[in-house]
Order: C-alpha cells, then structure tokens, then sequence
C-alpha cells in the first residue's frame, strides 16, 4: 500500500500566487492544476494565495483552496 492510500496522509500543498496579474505565470499555473489529479501523485489539497482576478481563473475543484489575503486588494499608495 502505498502512502496516497491511506487516508488523511496526503500530501498538501501551497502555491503563492500573489504576484500574478496576467500572462504566462497565470497560464502556467492553470494548466498545471488541470494536467492531472493530485490524489494519484499523493497529492490530498493544494492551497492557492493570490489576487481576486488571478482565483477566478483557476476552476473549483474538491481539492483546491483559494485564499485572497485582504492586503492584496488595497492600494500601496
């Protein structure tokens, strides 16, 4: 039995993604989320920090949190 098999011992994983607005990283991103199910590779949540428009182009899935940090939304001036 391998370790993806037990339950509750999956890995989690966490992605910052603050700093992606637009283009190649947000496109990267995406499609490494959608290539294959993270349960087979042992994978159990992977939790994603970034900006409101960057979450809304990633899709919902059961093993997927988006986090937008408040502090993201305000403006450094």
């Amino acid at each position: 039995m391998s370790l993806a098999e037990l339950p509750g011992t999956g890995l989690n994983v966490g992605v910052d993604a603050t700093n992606l607005r637009r283009g190649g990283g947000i496109t990267h991103l995406i499609e490494l989320l959608s290539c294959a199910p993270p349960e087979k590779q042992g994978i159990q949540r992977i939790v994603v920090w970034g900006g409101e428009q960057t979450l809304a182009k990633l899709s919902t899935r059961d093993w997927l949190e988006k986090i937008n940090p408040p502090a993201l939304s305000w403006s450094r001036l």
